[in-house]
């Protein structure tokens, strides 16, 4: 099926061009004989019933630069205020046949501070090159953040836009998962512990921790929190293994509270013997 580029010129398939005839003489591009692809090059046209056919220069109605797919946004989990995340990466692929000018990779919208760059593509990409930009999240305030990526190039669709999200806390859980070793069915393991400090500069609410997930009877806890934890504070969870079966058991702690990006969670996993 015949498309339309955004910008581009109108494409027509089953045009014919006329063996010895010039590309220009046609507003359409040429059908080509065996796998002939239709880019500007010296390449073999069927030409008309009777008449032979012979080497013509075809010009493509893509003789320009052309973007590969970009994501349309970029999620960033739970981040503890004033650290970083792990970058994320975008690719750029120059996919047309003429160079492509980066005119511009910048950030803007409510959040821009939030968000950190490494940028490494060069102000001209090849046909056929690509490069990479990586962007990391490193929330100032509590909550939901949010930004764009704006990518100024000479393809067309120029500037590509890329939503970036994430959500801020005040809250640090750690360790970010717990695993106990092999355990005999219906034994207790021995508890481990999970950490909880207030980061920010106000109290924060702890209003209920709940377990969920594929074996949640498999996990119990105890704990020394309060209803509150104060700046700078900590308060432990211990977690207690007890496998009501063989193989594997999973499930996660989480945690409902005030300190943005609410609930944060922890992931267990334990086997059972």
């Amino acid at each position: 099926m015949a498309t339309k580029a955004a910008g581009g010129p109108d494409l027509h398939p089953q045009r014919e061009l006329r063996a010895g005839a010039s590309a220009e003489d046609r507003r359409g591009p040429a059908i080509l004989s065996g796998d002939a692809k239709a880019r500007t090059g010296r390449r073999k046209i069927a030409g008309p019933r009777g008449c032979r056919s012979g080497p013509l220069l075809v010009r493509s109605p893509f003789g320009r630069p052309w973007r590969g797919p970009l994501p349309g946004r970029l999620d960033f989990s739970v981040q503890l205020l004033n650290t970083a995340s792990d970058a994320q990466s975008l690719t750029v692929t120059n996919t047309g046949l003429a160079a492509l000018s980066i005119t511009s990779v910048t950030l803007e919208g409510a959040n821009p501070g939030d968000f950190t760059l490494n940028d490494g593509c060069s102000s001209t990409l090849d046909v056929g090159s690509s490069c990479l930009i990586q962007v990391a999240f490193q929330p100032t305030a509590l909550g939901p953040r949010k930004a764009y990526l704006n990518i100024g190039d000479s393809a067309a669709g120029s500037p590509q836009r890329i939503v970036l999200a994430g959500l801020g806390t005040s809250l640090d859980l750690s360790p970010a998962s717990l695993t106990f070793s092999g355990q005999t069915v219906g034994t207790p393991s021995s508890p481990q512990t999970i950490t909880l400090t207030n980061m920010g500069s106000a109290t924060i609410n702890l209003w209920q921790m709940a377990m969920m997930g594929t074996n949640p009877g498999d996990f119990s806890t105890t704990t020394n929190c309060g209803a509150t934890l104060a700046t700078s504070a900590s308060c432990t969870v211990n977690v207690t293994f007890t496998p009501a079966a063989t193989g594997a058991r999973a499930a996660s702690v989480y945690f409902s509270d005030d300190a943005g990006g609410s609930p944060q969670s922890v992931a267990l996993s334990g086997a059972g013997n």
